[in-house]
Order: structure tokens, then C-alpha cells, then sequence
């Protein structure tokens, strides 16, 4: 990986290898990914802007699976507003939360939407 912490002029070069390595023609499609995203990235880990719910990471599954000719990389990023790059890594990945990590986030969910709840009806109580 691409050092982004440590000496500059060995990040530099590293980059410029891996350019040179780019104008191999006989690299395959995830060779040339892979290192196209290590320049991206800078040595960076990956880290992105916007972070989808484990339910949005679920639906996207599910449509890639069961209709996968219709719903490709490119349309369910596009609909989930997100990189192919990270809609590729969902549908790599197996992650699946326990049970006991699925409900503690449930409870604070549902806590958040009653202290919203309450916020907005002291709010119009205030108003009047």
C-alpha cells in the first residue's frame, strides 16, 4: 500500500511505479481497479464520505441477487447515491450484525425518534 504517513519522496515514488504499472495492457479488470484505487486513495485507507444503514447494505443485496441483469453496479449506485467502488465491497462483503449489536441500534434509533418527537411537540407546545 501506498505510505500516506512517512517520507513524501517514497509516496511519490510509489505512485510513480504504479503508474508505470497501469500501462501494463495485460493487466486484468481488478488488477487495474485495485491499483487505480491505491492512487485514488493516496495510501489513505478506505473511508467514505457517505456511510449507508446496514438495511440499505440489505437491500442492495437483495436486488443485486434476485434481479442482477436489471439492478447492476452502476444503476444501484446510482440509486443509493454512493461509488461503485462501495457498492462493490457491499456485495463482496458477508457482514452480519449479532443480534445483540441489531438491538442495542435499535433502541437508540427508536430513542433518537422520541427525543425528536418530544423536541417538535415542546417546539409547537412553545409557539402557542
Amino acid at each position: 500500500m501506498v505510505e500516506a504517513k512517512g517520507n513524501p519522496h517514497q509516496t511519490k515514488i510509489e505512485a510513480e511505479r504504479l503508474t508505470e504499472k497501469l500501462k501494463d495492457d495485460t493487466l486484468e479488470a481488478w488488477q487495474r481497479r485495485k491499483i487505480e484505487l491505491r492512487l485514488k486513495l493516496k495510501g489513505e485507507g478506505w473511508d467514505p464520505a457517505k456511510k449507508l444503514a446496514t438495511s440499505s447494505m440489505e437491500k442492495i443485496r437483495l436486488l443485486n441477487a434476485e434481479f442482477p441483469e436489471v439492478w447492476t453496479m452502476k444503476r444501484l449506485s446510482g440509486q443509493f447515491k454512493v461509488s461503485q467502488e462501495a457498492i462493490r465491497r457491499i456485495l463482496k462483503s458477508r457482514f452480519q450484525p449479532s443480534e445483540s449489536h441489531t438491538q442495542k441500534r435499535e433502541k437508540k434509533r427508536n430513542m433518537q425518534i422520541k427525543e425528536y418527537k418530544n423536541s417538535r411537540l415542546d417546539r409547537v407546545q412553545k409557539t402557542k
